[in-house]
């Protein structure tokens, strides 16, 4: 078997914001029906063959119980993923204040950070999205509002990761990518 680059990816944020709806929906598995709050961590992986790139999703409990786990976890990730929920602006706050813990702790050093919009379908207060381009375009991280309900942005996420890991793309160039990304809007 081929040699794949293996990229791992955190999906960090407050209970309920739809991380594991988001990494089924990408993993080609039919959206939860219900409700179950992730135990801990949840992991499913996903090959680009054409690529050579095998993608973890570490979907990450955002339960303030395993918050110890999961910081243990997000230090060992390429990617962090910074999901908050355009129907709760707790979780908002939640991803800023632990980006901040993250950044102040230099757990993010190094790694490519991404702002998520969730349940963009639930979408009636346009100040979710601007404060998700405004923290984006401060922190210099991409941004994009998905919907695993409508299936919105998420492909336009899965080929970013895609195109910004391909082995054709030098990665000594990745950290100025990085600094000089603009907001992906979808």
């Amino acid at each position: 078997m081929d040699e794949y680059k293996a990229i791992k990816i955190g999906l960090v944020g407050d209970a309920n914001t739809g991380k594991s709806s988001l990494v089924s929906l990408i993993s080609k598995e039919e959206l939860p029906k219900i409700y179950t709050p992730t135990i801990g961590v949840d992991l499913r992986v996903l090959y680009v063959d054409d690529k050579k790139l095998k993608i973890s999703f570490w979907d990450l409990s955002g339960q303030t119980v395993f918050k110890d786990l999961v910081d243990n976890f997000v230090k060992s990730m390429n990617v962090i993923c910074f999901c908050f929920s355009c129907d709760d602006m707790s979780s908002y706050n939640y991803i800023k204040n632990l980006y901040n813990e993250y950044s102040e702790n230099k757990i993010i050093e190094n790694k490519l950070c991404i702002l998520l919009l969730t349940k963009s379908d639930k979408l009636t207060d346009l100040n979710y999205k601007i404060l998700g381009i405004d923290f984006s375009r401060e922190q210099h991280i991409p941004f994009f509002i998905t919907s695993a309900l409508q299936k919105t942005g998420c492909i336009d996420f899965l080929n970013y990761l895609i195109k910004f890991y391909s082995p054709v793309i030098p990665q000594e160039n990745n950290q100025e990518k990085i600094k000089n990304f603009q907001c992906i809007l979808s």
